[in-house]
């Protein structure tokens, strides 16, 4: 995914509009950074029981490969826009790189860690990135930008 991730990235511009949304290019891919984050758990959220609605959504997503609903709320937020943490979109895609890596590694050295999602519980590496994948796609086409090939 590293070849890519990069590949998609050049893609990216700061001038781009979402086609849904409200994030920028900089604020998608700072939230994807989130993700990756979470998904090692460098960023800690309490451990869930999902609800039934979630288990099919997370079922529907990760085993059957649908496509993230459009509009979708990300979980713990109110539906606005985190201040932004890097300087520029070149910056934020370097950073995303380097947590894909990153994410890589851990679940190279931690085989059966699993980590808490905050919507569909613990996901092991193979539900992570499975979820990752569709995640970028979801966020990628909010700039017209097909992940999946």
């Amino acid at each position: 995914m590293d070849k890519q991730l990069f590949q998609k990235l050049k893609l990216l511009t700061a001038e781009q509009k979402p086609l849904f949304g409200i994030m920028t290019p900089q604020h998608m891919l700072e939230h994807l950074i989130l993700t990756l984050k979470l998904s090692q758990g460098k960023i800690q959220v309490p451990t869930i029981k999902p609800s039934p609605e979630a288990l099919a959504i997370k079922h529907n997503i990760i085993v059957e490969n649908e496509d993230i609903p459009k509009g979708i709320k990300a979980p713990g937020t109110n539906g606005s826009l985190l201040p932004l943490r890097f300087n520029s979109l070149e910056e934020a895609k370097a950073e995303l790189l380097k947590a894909w890596q990153q994410f890589e590694l851990y679940y190279f050295q931690h085989t059966e860690a699993t980590n808490v999602h905050p919507f569909f519980g613990e996901l092991n590496y193979e539900e992570w990135k499975s979820f990752h994948a569709k995640h970028f796609q979801h966020h990628f086409s909010q700039f017209g930008i097909d992940y999946r090939h």
